[in-house]
């Protein structure tokens, strides 16, 4: 596809028409409605789809004129999208590419049998200037053809045209005697018609419900259902409660109440708890397809002894195609109140409920709610039946019976092929490592947990690289997670900077990346990085963030970091080199701002470290970074003992609650 020219975009304007590219021949090229797009007769030498002759990156149709052919030999296409509506804007435009003048005439027919007249127009083509576009106009009478009054399906190149009787064909003089030469075209504009139905071609194009089927084609087959759970397995299916902040709601496997169906999965409701308080069923080893080509309901089976809107939330989707991460969404239902009934959910557009996207992938997570609201019937858009505070109500209902269409994921291993730049060489003194793995170019400190915070990600162990180089760590199905300790507390409030190169499997620029700080003290702040920045999937990104951009954070007393993909669909997060430095620094003797004391020092003994406020931990370096030895004395003095250490020079960092020092030592 050519740019359009300017003179296409003058003729627009002038006519007050806006036309539209029905063909620009970077398409798909097979069957179309069991026709061919192109077509040849009376002898034309040939016709493809090419690379442009002045722009390999561009895909252009070659039509070649045969002198062994008729005078009349032509060039037949059908649009595949849209028909051209030459009813009122009577103009077609065609970018034309050749080494010589030529005069070409373009017909125009209705294949369809809608009744519009076979018309044709010309134009000249004058070589020396690249690509033109040439406008043909359909208002007069050429070779007895009509004049054009409809839409049209099918084009036709004819390039030995001469017209007005100055040819060189000795048959008819409106025909130039045939020679060999080549001819290019591009960007067929005209006003749009009405839309060309294929029910053949692979594609869900058109009106189309499904691939060649629904609309306009013959209806789709249902997609075949199955139980994807029915709570009666040998293993129990995972279930989990969320946003009951500590209430009394509950979500077990239990028996039916009315002792027919076998196991249920019961869930009840807190009266003093939010609205969209939640029981969550994970899958085993099963998704439930709602790809829009597949099907767009699934049901479930629902006691309740009176009417009630059910919504159901599904989440952990992925493309069943490519792999990537799928958006959640929601649809809800109505319930009777007669006991059990099978309760369908429709997620088509205009039916999600929750303002949740339609979805777009297969699921192997749900999220029931027993406090929705249709406030219609079922139709449209509802709401959550009461706030919270007391105001909502108890309410018992029992789920069997998980049906849907079986999704298949693709296998695709999205793990990077190599790790991240190796982080520059750096004082030990200088930098608090959290994650480097076993290869890592740092010291990790001691007792690092990762936590996904329930089911906000899947936190997995160290992986290697495909180039079988590197380890590094990965969290699937990811929306935050964090990386700390619940209870201890780090202090990293000497260094200035924090460190993280990640890789995602999902593109999430359009849904910002943020780094959340969370201190002991309850701290915390949130912020994206890098701000506006593009993340494209499949790459190492390299983050550098100065920790006076949070401000709000106790870095004294540092509980977790926390990665957070939230705003966009599940990921797979892929990260190394997780940590906080400080520009270069020389090593302290002098320790008074903490009230320190160490001696001797030099010693070939012990160094004695004592001063006026607890010593948390005391980790020592040789000269070459490696740490040596680490002491957890928590009181006001520590005692290291230097008999088994070589002679030379050593740093000790010591951590209090107030801070963090590093001394030079000497060992004689």
């Amino acid at each position: 596809m050519r740019k359009i020219t300017l003179v296409l975009s003058l003729m627009i304007f002038a006519f007050g028409f806006t036309q539209s590219t029905l063909e620009d021949f970077d398409g798909n090229y097979a069957q179309y409605d069991g026709v061919p797009n192109w077509g040849t007769a009376n002898g034309l030498g040939g016709v493809s789809v090419t690379a442009d002759p002045l722009d390999a990156n561009n895909q252009v149709a070659e039509i070649i004129s045969s002198a062994a052919g008729d005078a009349w030999q032509q060039a037949d296409l059908l649009l595949q999208t849209n028909r051209a509506d030459l009813s009122s804007d009577n103009t077609i435009s065609v970018d034309v590419y050749a080494t010589q003048d030529f005069n070409m005439m373009l017909k125009v027919e209705d294949v369809d049998g809608a009744g519009a007249t076979t018309s044709g127009a010309q134009q000249s083509y004058v070589s020396g200037n690249g690509w033109q576009t040439l406008v043909f106009t359909y208002d007069s009478s050429i070779d007895n053809l009509g004049i054009a009054n409809g839409e049209y399906r099918k084009v036709s190149f004819f390039p030995n045209w001469a017209g007005n009787q100055s040819g060189t064909n000795g048959v008819n003089a409106d025909w130039n005697t045939p020679t060999d030469f080549t001819i290019y075209v591009d960007n067929i504009n005209a006003t749009a018609g009405s839309a060309i139905i294929s029910c053949s071609d692979g594609l869900q194009n058109g009106d189309e419900t499904g691939v060649d089927c629904g609309g306009s084609c013959a209806p789709c087959e249902a997609a075949e259902t199955e139980i994807l759970e029915d709570f009666d397995g040998a293993t129990a299916p995972t279930i989990g409660l969320a946003n009951n902040d500590g209430g009394t709601a509950t979500a077990e496997i239990v028996p039916d109440p009315t002792g027919v169906n076998g196991n249920t999965l019961r869930f009840i409701t807190d009266a003093a708890g939010v609205a969209w308080q939640q029981a969550e069923l994970t899958l085993q080893d099963k998704y439930v397809d709602l790809t829009p080509t597949v099907t767009n309901t699934m049901s479930i089976d629902v006691y309740s002894t009176e009417p009630i809107d059910v919504m159901i939330r599904v989440t952990g989707g992925i493309d069943t195609t490519t792999g990537v991460a799928v958006a959640d969404s929601a649809a809800d239902g109505i319930h009777g109140g007669t006991g059990w009934e099978t309760v369908e959910f429709d997620f088509s557009s205009g039916q999600t409920q929750d303002n949740q996207p339609t979805p777009a992938g297969a699921y192997n997570k749900i999220y029931l709610f027993n406090l929705w609201d249709a406030n219609d019937s079922g139709s449209g858009a509802g709401a959550w039946t009461c706030s919270d505070g007391g105001s909502c109500a108890e309410k018992t209902l029992y789920y069997d019976n998980i049906r849907g269409v079986l999704g298949v994921p693709p296998v695709v291993d999205f793990t990077p092929n190599s790790g991240p730049t190796a982080p520059i060489a750096r004082n030990a003194w200088d930098v608090i490592s959290m994650y480097g793995g076993s290869d890592n170019s740092y010291t990790d400190e001691d007792n690092v947990e990762f936590n996904p915070f329930g089911d906000y990600a899947t936190i997995e162990g160290e992986i290697t690289t495909q180039d079988g180089n590197s380890l590094i760590r990965r969290a699937s199905n990811h929306a935050i997670h964090g990386i700390g300790n619940e209870t201890q507390g780090f202090d990293v409030s000497e260094m200035t900077m924090f460190h993280i190169d990640f890789y995602t499997s999902s593109d999430l620029t359009p849904s910002p990346f943020k780094i959340k700080f969370e201190g002991l003290d309850g701290s915390n702040q949130e912020i994206e990085v890098p701000g506006g920045g593009a993340l494209p999937a499949d790459q190492w990104h390299s983050i550098d963030i100065d920790l006076s951009t949070y401000p709000n954070v106790s870095f004294s007393q540092l509980k977790w970091i926390v990665p957070v993909t939230w705003g966009g669909p599940r990921t797979n997060i892929y990260y190394d080199n997780v940590y906080f430095y400080r520009e270069a620094t020389a090593s302290i003797s002098d320790l008074s701002a903490l009230k320190f004391n160490v001696s001797p020092n030099p010693s070939n003994t012990n160094w004695n470290i004592s001063g006026n406020t607890e010593i948390n931990k005391v980790s020592l370096f040789d000269i070459l970074g490696k740490e040596v030895m680490t002491i957890t004395p928590n009181s006001t003095r520590a005692s290291i003992d230097a008999s088994s250490f070589g002679t030379g020079i050593y740093f000790a960092r010591i951590q209090a609650i107030e801070g963090t020092r590093t001394v030079k030592l000497i060992k004689r």
